[in-house]
């Protein structure tokens, strides 16, 4: 037993110190590939990123495609751009509206500007609700999922960065910056992005899967699925949470 223990100790010790070098590593990637992605042309910019984002679209729809049926309504609490929601309602056959507190809206779907705190919406008002990389960019998780389970009649879908080990937060939070500040910016100067990402709320609260289950206790929501995603070529994690609503 003993031996089993150590085992499993000098594990964590190992896993502990692969995960700092991977964070000190890429750290000085990601400036290096600050530098290369502004030298590009913008055709090539938009070229790289379209290819990207249609791979990011493609993994959330599989994710997702257990949990939304043909003819859902869905809310994109925190939707951006717009791409992903419509990726999503063409590809699955469902109404999607966006609503965010900045106007990066680039695409057809229905989209409102709101104050982050009360949803502009009726109670029950859709089947699906999506939280996609949106919790951590305000400072009250309990306040935006509340109203979310307001509005909710079904299910609520939430993707999220997530970490275990304390520079691995770090390093979230620089990778959050260095995607929506560094190649925002870049990306609008290139004419890929429509807005000012520098408007972009960024408190950075990242949870760990603690966290982030300690938070769903709180509210009629009950946790169906749970899937972490590891990011091959980055010291990151990711999570897919799928919550049913339960009736009081």
């Amino acid at each position: 037993m003993k031996e089993g223990a150590d085992r499993k100790r000098r594990a964590g010790i190992f896993d502990a110190i692969r995960s700092f070098l991977f964070v000190f590593l890429y750290f000085f990637i990601s400036l290096i590939s600050l530098i290369v992605l502004f030298l590009l042309s913008s055709k090539r910019i938009r070229a790289i990123y379209v290819h990207l984002d249609a791979k990011e679209e493609e993994r959330r729809i599989q994710n997702i495609r257990p949990y939304v049926h043909e003819g859902d309504t869905i809310l994109d609490i925190g939707s951006g751009n717009g791409r992903f929601g419509r990726a999503v309602q063409d590809r699955l056959k469902t109404r999607v509206t966006g609503v965010d507190v900045c106007d990066y809206a680039d695409s057809t779907i229905p989209f409102f500007v709101y104050d982050g705190i009360s949803l502009p919406f009726p109670n029950k008002s859709f089947d699906v609700i999506f939280l996609a990389f949106a919790l951590h960019h305000t400072t009250n998780h309990g306040v935006i999922l509340g109203d979310a389970c307001r509005v909710a009649r079904k299910k609520i879908i939430i993707f999220e960065d997530t970490f275990d080990w304390p520079w691995e937060r770090l390093f979230t939070c620089w990778n959050d910056y260095h995607t929506n500040i560094f190649q925002g910016w870049i990306k609008a100067h290139k004419g890929y992005f429509k807005g000012d990402p520098t408007q972009m709320p960024m408190p950075l609260t990242f949870r760990s899967l603690k966290g982030w289950r300690d938070l769903f206790r709180s509210f009629p929501i009950k946790v169906i699925s749970e899937e972490v995603r590891t990011m091959g070529y980055k010291p990151l994690k990711k999570v897919i949470f799928c919550l049913d609503l339960i009736d009081p």
